[in-house]
């Protein structure tokens, strides 16, 4: 299968917590070349670095006890019958390589650090809830400086475009929801206030 320039790509970064909890991370790709598409395969070894640059910015506030799964790429498209975004085709799986070195207790799942990516458009943005960081990357409730600053370089590394050569990138942002629309992440916000992962799905992310 052949990636083409305007191809929307989703990527599902996952791991299993030590009680067995699957969490996920959920990113969008648009593909902007400027001549002949890409195999499986490159794409596949352009992404997998960009990830593993992302989540080793974390590397000391992420605790140890966690597997990591494989990654799914699928290719997306809008059904417009449907009024929404489906999966197209499965483009192929990678299993990054990132070191987790926190030891202390992690904080409970439903808390989390996060990191709010933005767009052109206010009401469409992409928000990051981050695997459970260790107890001692915080103080009552609030991230310890270290912490926030590992926080903004993730945020700085998923920022960047994918570059495949010559010209040609894939570019993060997200979907419209209903309607044929993807944007480009221009910015990035970072608080030291954990959130709260309450109103999700086990097993579900973004």
């Amino acid at each position: 299968m052949t990636i083409n320039n305007g191809d929307v790509l989703k990527v599902t970064h996952e791991v299993t917590l030590g009680d067995g909890t699957i969490a996920q991370n959920i990113f969008y790709l648009l593909v902007s070349i400027l001549g002949a598409g890409y195999g499986e395969a490159t794409i596949l070894a352009a992404i997998e670095p960009w990830i593993e640059a992302a989540y080793s910015e974390l590397s000391a506030q992420i605790v140890d006890d966690l597997a990591q799964n494989i990654d799914t790429v699928q290719r997306i498209v809008f059904d417009s019958g449907a009024g929404q975004w489906v999966v197209d085709a499965l483009v192929g799986y990678f299993t990054p390589t990132i070191g987790y070195d926190n030891t202390s207790e992690p904080l409970p799942n439903q808390v989390a650090a996060t990191a709010t990516f933005f767009t052109s458009r206010p009401k469409s943005f992409g928000r990051k809830f981050l695997f459970p960081f260790g107890e001692n990357q915080q103080g009552a409730g609030y991230l310890e400086s270290g912490a926030v600053t590992n926080l903004a370089d993730f945020a700085d590394q998923v920022l960047d475009d994918i570059g495949l050569g010559l010209g040609d990138k894939l570019v993060p942002g997200v979907v419209r929801a209903a309607a044929a629309v993807f944007l480009p992440f221009t910015g990035a916000a970072v608080t030291n206030i954990l959130g709260t992962q309450r109103r999700r799905k086990p097993g579900v992310g973004q």
